[in-house]
């Protein structure tokens, strides 16, 4: 299903900078030293890519608990939702990492009752654990 553009996906995609778009790759990749730096040097955690997603969200995609606490300790927001409405925790359960990525999450304080823009919440997403 195609999201309809609007202001917000106009004004997100205009303030992804090239420092954005390497962190967006180096947290798909897991370089998690390499992510620290860029957010130490002022990057802010819950900067979006062009679908929405933030580093919290790739994190949760990949199953890469590093980066998701990195993310984490820097701040993020951890009921952000990308412009589909999926959260961390979505893609959690989505691609398999509920028992790991979405319990820690969830004993983190996200919230498991938000609905994505398809009135789905995380745990109706359950992919098995990898």
């Amino acid at each position: 299903m195609d999201i309809p553009r609007n202001d917000m996906h106009e004004q997100v995609e205009s303030r992804v900078s090239n420092a954005d778009a390497d962190i967006f790759s180096l947290t798909r990749h897991g370089r998690v030293e390499e992510v620290d730096s860029l957010l130490l040097r002022g990057i802010h955690i819950d900067d979006r890519d062009h679908y929405g997603n933030t580093i919290l969200h790739i994190s949760c995609q990949n199953g890469n608990k590093k980066l998701m606490k990195l993310a984490l300790r820097y701040g993020a927001n951890i009921d952000i939702c990308n412009f589909k409405g999926n959260t961390a925790m979505h893609f959690a359960y989505r691609y398999g990492y509920a028992n790991t990525l979405g319990s820690y999450l969830q004993r983190k304080g996200a919230n498991p009752t938000l609905q994505n823009l398809a009135g789905e919440i995380c745990t109706d997403l359950g992919g098995t654990e990898r």
